[in-house]
């Protein structure tokens, strides 16, 4: 996690480690603190919960209507859920 936070810009190191260690404190036991995306995330390891739902399957997702789904809430949104979502990916203000 050091590694990257060292690669943040000095002024914006500081603010995500801040965040960074409020939400840890406010992870529950069990999480795996990593990197995924280009941001800070939080998972539990499937070591530790292997099953799914419906008995070990995935649930079946629909790509498609998903991204669909998203446009229209963007649309209704003045195309601003799009730009929050690339904040923290594109490296602007949060």
């Amino acid at each position: 996690m050091e590694k990257y936070l060292d690669q943040l810009p000095p002024e914006r190191r500081e603010v995500v480690r801040a965040v960074r260690d409020l939400v840890a404190a406010a992870m529950p036991e069990g999480y795996t603190e990593g990197v995924a995306f280009g941001m800070i995330t939080w998972c539990i390891p499937l070591q530790r919960y292997p099953d799914t739902y419906n008995g070990g399957s995935w649930k079946v997702t629909k790509p498609r209507d998903e991204i669909t789904a998203m446009a229209e809430f963007n649309d209704e949104k003045n195309n601003n859920l799009r730009r929050l979502c690339d904040r923290p990916r594109l490296g602007g203000p949060v």
